[in-house]
């Protein structure tokens, strides 16, 4: 009966770390709230990349850093996933 209930207790516990972990994955832990980003969507224009599109919507930024956010925002494993025509989500950049 023990055993059980120390069984269930650290399920517990190790559910309650995954939830927090997730929830403050997606937030800002020193303010201890939500991050909202603004976002728009562009189209892929023929020979556009997505490093020539991420200097653009956020000039000034971590070129690199933009390009890992747009391939979140829109599921893509990679850069190279683009294609002419194709709807991208992208950060609204509050500079410029």
């Amino acid at each position: 009966m023990l055993a059980t209930f120390l069984l269930l207790l650290a399920l517990v516990t190790m559910a309650g770390i995954d939830a927090t972990t997730r929830w403050l994955a997606g937030s800002d832990a020193d303010a201890g709230r939500e991050v909202s980003v603004q976002t728009r969507t562009v189209t892929v224009e023929p020979g556009q990349t997505l490093w020539g599109i991420a200097a653009r919507v956020a000039p000034g930024a971590d070129v690199r850093a933009t390009v890992d956010h747009i391939l979140e925002l829109n599921g893509l494993a990679r850069a190279g996933d683009l294609a002419a025509g194709q709807s991208l989500v992208v950060p609204v950049s509050g500079r410029g």
